[in-house]
């Protein structure tokens, strides 16, 4: 039979399994893992941008996605539009695929996503003739929003 001090120790280290393994799985039940997984494989289209994210990367995970984009810059040969992220999706090493559409109407995902301080800046690298006469804005897809971003005369959009 074990004694209080045993059974207490059994418990314990009960609980600490449960919490490792907690920490490697997301509210919506996937593993990090399981996640980026989704996302690396994933190719939404403009049209059906939503419906795609949800069947690619599961339903759960693309509702903890919290984000507003904040800023966008345009140069000859990419265009990175940085979203401040809040929720489980502003400290994962992977991010949701974004979309954007150029003047041209060419539908871009992003190549790569860098991370600082709960900010996400999505990297589009562009075609020259996206970028060769300037672009006046330009329209990003992301989980629950659509919006149209009016670039300066440098290339330049920031939130008010």
């Amino acid at each position: 039979m074990l004694s209080r001090v045993g059974l207490v120790i059994l418990l314990l280290a009960a609980v600490t399994v449960l919490l490792v393994i907690g920490a490697k799985v997301s509210s919506s039940g996937l593993s990090a893992e399981a996640i980026t997984q989704r996302v690396l494989a994933s190719h939404p289209t403009w049209q059906s941008y939503d419906e795609d994210i949800k069947a690619q990367i599961g339903a759960a995970p693309v509702a903890e996605w919290q984000g507003q984009p904040v800023a966008a810059q345009c140069d000859t040969e990419t265009v990175r539009v940085t979203f401040r992220l809040t929720g489980p999706w502003a400290v994962r090493k992977t991010a949701i695929p974004v979309l954007l559409r150029d003047p041209l109407s060419g539908t871009h995902q992003n190549a790569r996503t860098e991370r600082k301080n709960g900010m996400a800046t999505y990297v589009f690298e562009m075609p020259k003739s996206a970028t060769s006469a300037g672009m006046a804005w330009i329209e990003i897809k992301y989980p629950r929003g659509e919006r149209r971003l009016i670039l300066s005369p440098t290339g330049e959009w920031e939130a008010d």
